[in-house]
């Protein structure tokens, strides 16, 4: 089976924090349906890029940034099954 490639996009909006307080990256972290994080990135754009995720389970993408959190889950889509097929065939004989 193939697997696809997940984007995040992060809707943004101002909020003040205390003076001093200093930026964080973005956290994106992507969680199966367990709770185990499968994989994660920090960035300084509120987007992202999963490649390469199994289809058809269930995930939880994690945002965080300067303390706030978001979160989604979601259900891979299922879009093609890659199976093995025949070629070519190789015919060898033993001599006698």
């Amino acid at each position: 089976m193939s697997n696809v490639t997940v984007f995040g996009k992060v809707e943004t909006k101002t909020q003040s924090f205390p003076v001093g307080t200093a930026e964080t990256l973005w956290l994106f972290e992507l969680f199966d349906k367990n709770g185990f994080r499968v994989s994660f990135i920090e960035q300084s754009v509120p987007s992202t890029i999963f490649p390469d995720v199994n289809q058809g389970q269930k995930y939880t993408m994690k945002v965080t940034k300067n303390g706030v959190t978001v979160s989604q889950e979601f259900t891979t889509p299922l879009v093609s099954s890659d199976l093995e097929v025949p070629v070519s065939l190789t015919i060898t004989f033993d001599a006698v």
